[in-house]
């Protein structure tokens, strides 16, 4: 294995303020079986009758949900059903040039006592819209770079590495979106859809074990929405 060279721009320049909604990764990503969260009852008590989660999902090139992310929800009795009923959850893999990939998705979830709605890839226009349509409020929700005392820290970064051949065949740039944890943790890392497959790869592989200071708003730890833009060169 070879580590290819590459421009890194600092961390500092090139990580973004963004609308937090990756993009799903990958072609044909289906729902094969499905387990709805419940209704909390607990919540009925306080004489709530809806809640809405979004959440990012990382899935496996066999269909199996491998982490979830909880990225905005009203309540968190509502996120609590959501992160037990997910991971029982299986997917059709998304396949690039015919070959089963891993993938991500973004789900949201309006839950009320008679039923469950999922959209799949919502984007912004319900995440936007709860107040004027359903009269809800955000609980917790997911902060841009803008909104947070000071940059995470690095504390660990991991250089992109991969062959002599897949350096010489491939150049370019490659952006990828991730989260921040309020422990510093790499969550749900997404190259964007149109790098090229080798380098995407590798940019990502190298991000999931980036570790940072906790993002901090008023002094507490929050969830951020992140980039980083690897410029790879031969």
């Amino acid at each position: 294995m070879k580590t290819l060279r590459f421009v890194f721009v600092p961390l500092f320049a090139t990580l973004l303020g963004a609308a937090p909604a990756p993009a799903a990764t990958g072609d044909g990503l289906r729902v094969l079986e499905r387990v709805d969260p419940t209704f909390p009852t607990e919540v009925t008590l306080q004489g709530i009758t809806r809640g809405i989660v979004s959440c990012v999902v990382d899935i496996d090139a066999q269909g199996k949900v491998e982490d979830v992310l909880v990225t905005a929800h009203t309540h968190r009795s509502f996120a609590r059903e959501v992160r037990e009923a997910l991971p029982l959850w299986r997917f059709e893999p998304a396949t690039l040039r015919g070959e089963p990939v891993p993938s991500q998705t973004q789900l949201t979830f309006t839950i009320e006592a008679v039923g469950v709605v999922v959209t799949m890839d919502s984007g912004s226009y319900l995440r936007n819209r709860i107040d004027d349509l359903f009269g809800l409020r955000w609980d917790y929700r997911t902060f841009t770079l803008k909104e947070l005392d000071a940059i995470p820290v690095p504390q660990k970064t991991v250089v992109p590495s991969y062959s002599s051949q897949v350096a010489q065949r491939n150049r370019g740039s490659v952006r990828v979106d991730f989260y921040i944890d309020e422990t510093g943790r790499v969550r749900v890392p997404i190259a964007q859809a149109d790098a090229p497959t080798e380098l995407g790869n590798a940019a990502v592989a190298a991000v999931r074990q980036w570790k940072f200071s906790p993002p901090l708003r008023n002094g507490r730890p929050v969830l951020a929405f992140v980039s980083q833009t690897f410029n790879f060169t031969p």
